[in-house]
């Protein structure tokens, strides 16, 4: 991680890194994509619990205020077939990539660019589970 960037993470930690009810921790960071010299946001999540959840179709939304009241950005982003093992952690990139292992990412297609989430503003996350309820909400 670039050093410039360790205040941004503290700073995203410090404001997103929140528990849902189901023992799963969620944050947004920041961090070289792997494999590359590349930097992009994602969402990790965690499973603090005893059990393996099973995460397919579950969804993360972000909403993103514009710089006016009328304008809002969303991005969601369904998981595939995805199995979170106790301890573990998987991040969801939010740029575009291939899966692989705790690597999933948002968008298939290299012709869509790296989203940069904004710094100078807040930003929402909300999890759902398959059935559509909502897990967490920061």
């Amino acid at each position: 991680m670039l050093s410039s960037e360790k205040d941004l993470n503290d700073r995203f930690e410090a404001l997103y890194k929140r528990k849902t009810e189901n023992n799963l921790t969620a944050v947004l960071r920041q961090d070289r994509l792997p494999g590359t010299s590349a930097v992009a946001d994602f969402v990790q999540l965690i499973n603090l619990g005893d059990l393996s959840v099973e995460m397919d179709n579950w969804q993360i939304l972000i909403i993103i205020p514009a710089d006016t009241r009328d304008a809002v950005a969303d991005l969601r982003y369904s998981f595939p077939d995805y199995n979170l093992r106790p301890g573990e952690g998987v991040r969801v990139w939010i740029t575009s990539g291939d899966n692989e292992g705790p690597n999933l990412f948002w968008f298939y297609s290299s012709d869509i660019p790296n989203i940069k989430l904004p710094t100078d503003r807040r930003v929402y996350i909300s999890i759902f589970n398959a059935s559509g309820q909502l897990l967490g909400h920061w």
